[in-house]
């Protein structure tokens, strides 16, 4: 006999069919399934996302390391960019997953203070890697001198001076800068956050996010401008050197006639007819600015000027010539027109194009991290509380009332929320190589050597395999 109870809780089943009872809540079995499903899709996306960032960051530092056309100074940037956001894929990743997966921290506090050490100084080296590489291209296009002063010294200053600044932010809570309720979060309630102490987190967030934030920002506004200064100084010099090689064009072939008004030469023909005789000079056409002074002879003569010739040429031509001669200034000067249209379309191509690079790179930044840094600010603000874990609906020795939420530093706000904005960040780190590297041949040229050698390795090591 089978029988189902329906009861408060849910629907359950049961079957005494051989004897024994047996009671199954449905509700709880689908609800088990459902977290089971999202569970794997949420592991599998986690996975993809530390392969990705630690593939991808791995293939930079090989390339700059492998490939002698890669070892520039400037290049040394991303390859420190790179080696922090390696360390992102490496180490602060992997335990972020297991926290998300296992919804608790139960592997202590050493290891959350660890995770926490790192997780500063990755995510905030690798932020500031972004500024300096802005500084440092904003500098190249803005002082033509600074690629010849652009050293392994100064370069290497630059690194160290980022690493360094990660490092203070990333030391602070280590030595004492931690609120008073970290250690119990950690070991009562298996809550692992950062520090919520207020003055602490307001120094890391303006040090680590902000500040770079408003620095990039203006940095690529300023490569924009100047960019954009260069695209359109060039622009008019193209446009008025095709308007001067069309006006040249026109006149390459002109000419004017002049009758003549003393006698021919001796044992010369004359081209001239009496008609012709003291009369003004007449340009063959209207674009024609030369002038032909008169000459001693006063003998009939053709003038005409070529393209890039600062001399007159005196010669007899007859209509026909001329004519020949002025159809081909007309299509010279066509020609000209049409390559200076393909140049007014190149032109604007390579301003949006150079718009697009620097929208992508500043676009992600902000949006990856954003979210997360202004929840890093208004967690400390709001829930700043001197109050005790356990301490639920309770009052402390001062008379505050005060509730867990306050105490763990959660004021409410989703566990969800949280995590994807923890993750976005983190997934700037597997964009990054991409981002500045998609845009530079150097780096496409050595990604295709690398994947080649790395497939066509494992190829031989197949084949070998089989034969042996």
């Amino acid at each position: 006999m089978a029988e189902q109870l329906a009861v408060a809780s849910g629907m359950w089943t049961m079957d005494d069919s051989h004897g024994l009872v047996t009671i199954t809540n449905v509700s709880s079995v689908a609800h088990v399934t459902a977290y089971t499903v999202s569970s794997l899709f949420v592991i599998l996306l986690f996975v993809f996302l530390i392969l990705a960032t630690v593939a991808g960051n791995a293939l930079v530092i090989v390339a700059i390391l492998s490939e002698k056309a890669l070892r520039r100074n400037h290049y040394y940037l991303i390859m420190s960019l790179a080696m922090a956001d390696e360390m992102v894929g490496l180490i602060v990743t992997p335990l972020a997953a297991y926290y998300d997966i296992n919804q608790r921290w139960d592997i202590g506090l050493c290891m959350c203070e660890f995770w926490n050490f790192f997780d500063v100084l990755a995510c905030t080296a690798s932020i500031l890697h972004l500024v300096a590489i802005a500084l440092d291209r904003y500098w190249s296009v803005a002082d033509i001198t600074y690629i010849q002063r652009r050293t392994q010294r100064r370069i290497f200053t630059l690194i160290a001076i980022v690493w360094g600044v990660a490092l203070l932010i990333s030391l602070l809570p280590i030595f004492g800068m931690k609120d008073p309720l970290f250690a119990k979060r950690v070991t009562q309630f298996k809550v692992c956050l950062m520090s919520q102490d207020l003055i602490y987190q307001v120094f890391s967030t303006v040090l680590a996010f902000y500040f770079p934030m408003l620095l990039l920002l203006l940095l690529y506004w300023r490569i924009y401008v100047v960019a954009r200064h260069r695209i359109l100084r060039e622009r008019r010099r193209k446009s008025q050197a095709i308007s001067a090689d069309g006006q040249c064009s026109w006149q390459t072939e002109s000419c004017l006639l002049e009758s003549s008004t003393n006698k021919p030469d001796e044992g010369s023909s004359t081209h001239a007819n009496a008609d012709d005789k003291n009369r003004e000079p007449t340009p063959l056409r209207k674009y024609t600015s030369m002038s032909v002074q008169q000459a001693a002879s006063k003998k009939v003569q053709m003038v005409f000027r070529r393209v890039h010739s600062l001399t007159c040429m005196v010669d007899a031509m007859s209509r026909r010539s001329r004519r020949e001669e002025l159809e081909k200034g007309r299509s010279i000067s066509s020609a000209a027109a049409t390559s200076g249209g393909r140049a007014q379309v190149a032109l604007p191509k390579r301003e949006i194009r150079a718009a697009r690079t620097l929208a992508i790179v500043t676009g992600s930044f902000i949006l990856c991290w954003l979210p997360f840094f202004v929840l890093a600010l208004y967690r400390p603000i709001v829930c700043n509380s001197t109050s005790l874990p356990g301490m639920s609906s309770q009052t402390t020795a001062n008379g505050t009332e005060t509730d867990n939420s306050l105490a763990l530093g959660q004021c409410n706000i989703p566990p969800l929320l949280e995590s994807v904005f923890l993750w976005l960040g983190y997934v700037n780190s597997a964009l990054n190589p991409v981002i500045y590297t998609v845009f530079s041949p150097d780096f496409a040229k050595a990604f295709k050597k690398i994947l080649t050698k790395a497939l066509f390795r494992s190829r031989c090591g197949t084949g070998k395999s089989i034969i042996q």
